[in-house]
Formats: C-alpha cells, structure tokens, sequence
C-alpha cells in the first residue's frame, strides 16, 4: 500500500513559526512524509523525531481538525499519541522508523528521537 499525505497545514505551520524551528515548511513536509509511513506500516509502532512530534502536537491542539485528518488517512482509526510506552518499546518505535524512512526515503531521517510513539486505535462508532 502506497499511502501520500498531503494535508492543508497552513495554520499548523503559522504556530510553528513561533517555536525555534529553523524550517517549519519542511518540518510540516516531513510530518506528512512520516504520517504516510504511519499508515503503510500501521502494524508497527513509529516514533518520530523531536521535530516531527513538535508539529504533531500542533496538530493535535486542532482536535477537530485532527479526528477529520486521522479519518482522511487512516479510515476508522485514529493515531493516538501514546507518551506511556517504556523505554525499550520507544528504541524499537525509532528503529523502525528510521528503517522505514531510509527505505522509502532513501536518506536517514535526521534529528533526534522523541519520546513517544504511535498507536492507532478504533475510534468509537467507527466512523
């Protein structure tokens, strides 16, 4: 499954601006290149880069916004931001990331680790 996110995140790149992020364009480009390795590899946990989940949380303060893109992307599921997950699971989240990242990528994906993972979870009425 080849799964492209392009999502409208203007907004979410205007509040970024705020932050010390030197490229929230390219911040916002690589939250949707890694929200798409989200969905192509949903039976395995992601961890993002600390750049990546500064967005993510941007993105989260929408929640409406954020439930209608979950929806967008992954159907009846929704990526839930999990910060609860020991220290060995968060290791095995960042490695399969950067694996995934290099594979369908074809470089590295820089930064540092963050320190929480995905989990996608049934939303209630499956909508």
């Amino acid at each position: 499954m080849n799964v492209v996110v392009n999502l409208d995140l203007a907004k979410e790149i205007v509040r970024l601006r705020t932050t010390q992020v030197a490229d929230p364009e390219g911040v916002a480009r690589d939250y949707c290149k890694w929200l798409s390795l989200v969905a192509k590899h949903s039976e395995e946990s992601q961890v993002p880069s600390e750049t990546i989940d500064e967005m993510w949380h941007i993105h989260l303060e929408n929640a409406k916004k954020y439930r209608a893109d979950c929806t967008l992307i992954f159907g009846t599921k929704e990526l839930l931001h999990d910060t609860t997950a020991p220290e060995p699971a968060l290791q095995q989240g960042w490695q399969n990331t950067q694996r995934r990242w290099k594979e369908n990528y074809g470089e590295p994906l820089p930064g540092s680790r963050a320190f929480c993972r995905t989990n996608l979870a049934a939303t209630r009425g499956g909508r």
